[in-house]
């Protein structure tokens, strides 16, 4: 009878090992689909779906542990935040149906889109209890390092052989090596250097570096800019041992204007009223004004589904005269959705804007408070929020692709925090 309860004991164990294995495996899948999702779209039509299928990953984490929102939500920046996250949604479902400016087919997609990334974030942090800090990085650091490497051959073939097309910038020739433009591959980088800040030892200082020269090889100033965050945070956090001062952001915030000023100016200040960039913000905060308190809903404006499925809102405001924004058969719709801010502000109006920050504010916030859990989370965290900060100003960050993977590593993050310090209310 015993031998037979240990043989049974036995079998379950091997059984747990097997799912744990299988598990990890199916997790290594899903890390390695988020960093090559643009290499792999050119071969296979589908994997354009990625990161829609993580959103939907996230949304059901979420809804598996509705029942226990307040346990799981302990943390009242996050409650915070997960309140105001349906909130704006209802606003933008309110202004969407009150002015029906798009058929349901085009602007629920829109809609999607723009909780995509939330739903990430609440999704991983309210399943934490099935992902740990150690077990995670024992899949996804060497992930990162093997991808690092092999990005960076690329790189070294690329810059001899010449084999995918590179555009001439400020500092040279921009490589995208396999991805399709080099932001995509900006933002992969990105992800790989979050993961090392994430579980940082010196050993893993030479891949870091490696990812220095991939950044900069993209030539993107959003790119430059992540460079310097990394940099400030590590000597802050690791070199010094020390927490973000406010000074020290304003210092910084400073000096990746000064980074950046070559991007911003042409577009902002000598090409004010002209370029699509400026015209698309302008009409954004005229939007806000016009459509006050609630905007012109989802799939109107400044989306990629508002360029694709021309938007009416676009021909009300006369960008169809401007020579980038005009309705042309067949023209991309990369000066359309160039912005993010411009979506939220004509979008959902001022109400919809208001509960956009004011979620934004509290997840900083949580990550702020980050310093006295973990340091390692807390200089992860910051980077992804420093990187997506800058990247919002020349591209919808928070609705594409690039910032997928940076969410899953954030509501991780997050999670994290509370298995091993327990709440955060500050």
């Amino acid at each position: 009878m015993e031998k037979n309860e240990e043989i049974k004991k036995m079998i379950e164990t091997k059984n747990i090992i097997c799912k744990q294995k299988l598990y990890k495996l199916l997790f290594g899948l899903f890390i390695l689909l988020l960093i090559f999702q643009s290499p792999l779209e050119s071969v296979v039509s589908y994997a354009s779906y990625i990161d829609e299928a993580a959103g939907l990953i996230g949304g059901i984490f979420l809804l598996f542990n509705l029942r226990s929102l307040n346990e799981k939500f302990k943390n009242r920046f996050m409650f915070l935040a997960s309140l105001f996250f349906p909130m704006f949604f209802i606003v933008g479902i309110i202004s969407t149906l009150a002015f029906n400016y798009q058929p349901f087919k085009y602007w629920v997609i829109d809609a999607y889109t723009n909780v995509k990334f939330f739903l990430i974030v609440f999704g991983f942090y309210a399943a934490k209890s099935e992902f740990t800090y150690d077990e995670t990085g024992s899949v996804i650091v060497p992930i990162a390092k093997i991808s690092t490497v092999v990005l960076f051959v690329l790189l070294i073939i690329d810059y001899f052989f010449n084999i995918w097309y590179v555009e001439i910038r400020r500092f040279g020739r921009a490589y995208k090596l396999i991805y399709f433009h080099p932001t995509y591959l900006a933002g992969a980088v990105t992800f790989l250097l979050a993961i090392f800040a994430l579980y940082y030892r010196r050993r893993v200082i030479p891949y870091i570096l490696l990812d220095f020269v991939l950044l900069f090889a993209t030539q993107r100033a959003k790119a430059f800019g992540g460079i310097v965050v990394f940099i400030i945070l590590w000597a802050i956090i690791k070199v010094f041992h020390s927490k973000l001062k406010v000074w020290e952001l304003l210092v910084a915030g400073v000096i990746l204007v000064i980074v950046g000023w070559h991007r911003i100016a042409p577009f902002f200040i000598q090409l004010r009223g002209y370029a699509a960039r400026s015209l698309i913000l302008e009409t954004g905060i005229q939007i806000m004004k016009d459509y006050f308190p609630i905007g012109t809903g989802f799939g109107t404006f400044s989306s990629h589904v508002a360029a694709e499925h021309y938007s009416p809102v676009y021909i009300l405001y006369g960008l169809i005269d401007s020579a980038q924004l005009s309705l042309v058969e067949g023209r991309s719709a990369y000066y359309f959705d160039d912005m993010f801010w411009p979506i939220i502000m004509g979008q959902t109006g001022i109400i919809g804007t208001v509960l956009y920050v004011l979620m934004l504010g509290a997840l900083l916030i949580i990550t702020w408070n980050l310093y006295k859990k973990e340091a390692n989370m807390y200089f992860s965290a910051m980077f992804i929020w420093g990187y997506l900060m800058i990247s919002s100003t020349t591209e919808p960050t928070f609705n594409n692709s690039v910032s997928i993977p940076l969410a899953v590593l954030l509501g991780l993050i997050y999670g994290f925090s509370e298995m091993k310090g327990g709440s955060d209310n500050v």
